[in-house]
């Protein structure tokens, strides 16, 4: 008789031991009336993107309940997203040499950033917004980056792919808006308007762009050098030294795009190929593409 009363708690000590004492949940919350010492749950949502990213599960959603900020700089180490709808600010504030946002995710691991704002408060030039060290993956939509950063996006995750999507890079950037490096990248609907060096620099990695513009680079709207090559389609080149500057061993194709109030246009030594679709007015020099390929 003994015997039998013990199983049934055995059995229930089994189970427990089988079962992870703390699992992370698959969803976390942050509030700006919050606090880090809940367990981020709807109910009782974090303060800081940090803490909820800490807490939720690989391949799991952080998720902005309301409008505040939410950190000075995040690292991202694992497969995750985080979303705030439309409406709602989530702001990071940078005002140090720190990256706002640190991509350093195992290979393979996607990674979602949607609807964050990324801003350097101090008015002089350092850190960076976003840094996409490692991974599989790095999508960033509907956000914002403003301020002076030393660079705003550097993309370097080798044989990674990287999304850029209904997003604004603005400000007096010091160094590149955008730097794409060993990674393949994809635009959409982006927008750069600022006096950085260039605004994106591309070597050694595959981008394409389309319907996007870019405006007001002190040296290149679009530098390309060495392996880097750019397809662009539908889009806008503005008030730089050079709107594409193609350097050797640099390729770029152009459709359906428009230059103006550029310095010069098309310039390099590279290769540049038109689809005999664009459109130059107002330049200081429309500059020559190199060869023309027949629409088809």
């Amino acid at each position: 008789m003994v015997k039998a009363a013990i199983l049934p708690a055995i059995a229930v000590y089994l189970i427990a031991a089988a079962t992870p004492a703390s699992a992370q949940p698959r969803q976390t919350f942050v509030s700006g009336t919050g606090n880090d010492a809940n367990p981020c749950s709807r109910t009782r949502p974090c303060r800081t993107l940090d803490r909820a990213i800490t807490v939720v599960a690989d391949g799991g959603q952080v998720i902005v309940l309301d409008s505040a900020t939410y950190g000075n700089s995040i690292t991202i180490g694992k497969a995750l997203s985080i979303y705030a709808p439309p409406g709602v600010y989530a702001g990071i504030v940078q005002d140090g040499s720190v990256t706002g946002v640190t991509v350093a995710a195992p290979a393979g691991a996607a990674v979602v950033l949607s609807g964050l704002t990324i801003r350097r408060f101090s008015p002089t030039f350092g850190g960076r917004a976003i840094r996409f060290n490692s991974g599989g993956e790095l999508h960033v939509e509907r956000s914002v980056i403003e301020g002076a950063f030393g660079d705003g996006i550097v993309a370097g995750a080798a044989s990674a792919r990287f999304y850029l999507v209904d997003t604004l890079v603005r400000g007096g950037i010091d160094e590149n808006a955008i730097d794409i490096a060993a990674a393949t990248a994809f635009f959409d609907r982006v927008r750069v308007e600022t006096t950085a060096l260039d605004g994106l620099e591309v070597a050694n990695a595959r981008v394409s762009i389309r319907d996007s513009s870019f405006a007001g680079a002190r040296n290149a709207g679009i530098a390309i050098s060495t392996g880097g090559e750019v397809n662009v389609e539908n889009s806008l080149f503005s008030l730089h030294g050079v709107a594409l500057n193609v350097m050797s061993g640099g390729t770029v194709r152009v459709s359906n795009s428009t230059f103006f109030g550029n310095s010069i246009a098309v310039g390099g030594s590279g290769t540049r190929i038109s689809f005999g679709n664009n459109r130059f007015a107002g330049n200081g020099s429309d500059g020559t593409f190199t060869s023309t390929s027949p629409l088809r």
